[in-house]
């Protein structure tokens, strides 16, 4: 959090900036989920500038320390937040762990885990189109570390390119390396 806190939270404002863009500049979000959350910054970076309303907050986390860290800091801002912790590699989450709403605006959060090479991303995205149907947004940061893990944030983004409500709001491309 002290080494890479501040350079987290810029690629969170930037890509929730994209986010506010579309509508009257916040997102009245009734669910979100915070896929590999380490300790809740991203969560806690959209409740403060992008997302209004209570929504119920979903933080998925495979280290117990960490998932546990992101809850606290959550119960910080605000004691009374509807807070569900699932304590899951991406690899094991089931449809069953998760109870969504399709009548309910979901905001999911991608913070430096799309490019992480450690899960199966096809097996991510038949969870997420099986489980959430439904309004869903999507913010997706990550750090230019190489084109190989560019390509699985990209190959996540093209998965739901499809579907006929898709669009996409704002692109960042990498920077070219030579």
């Amino acid at each position: 959090m002290y080494s890479f806190g501040a350079m987290h939270e810029a690629k969170m404002i930037s890509g929730l900036d994209g986010l506010m863009q579309t509508g009257t500049g916040k997102i009245n979000a009734d669910e979100v989920y915070d896929w590999g959350c380490g300790q809740g910054l991203a969560t806690i970076i959209s409740l403060e500038r992008a997302i209004t309303g209570r929504p119920e907050i979903t933080l998925i986390e495979p280290s117990e320390a960490a998932l546990k860290r992101a809850a606290l800091h959550l119960r910080w801002i605000d004691s009374t937040l509807p807070v569900q912790t699932i304590q899951k590699d991406l690899d094991s989450l089931r449809a069953e762990d998760f109870q969504s709403d399709p009548d309910k605006i979901k905001v999911h959060l991608f913070s430096n885990i799309l490019d992480v090479t450690l899960f199966n991303m096809d097996q991510l995205i038949s969870l997420i189109k099986t489980s959430f149907k439904g309004q869903n947004h999507f913010v997706c940061v990550s750090p230019y570390i190489n084109r190989a893990r560019t390509y699985r944030l990209n190959n996540f983004v093209q998965a739901f390119t499809q579907s006929p409500t898709f669009d996409s709001i704002m692109v960042e491309d990498s920077p070219k390396m030579s």
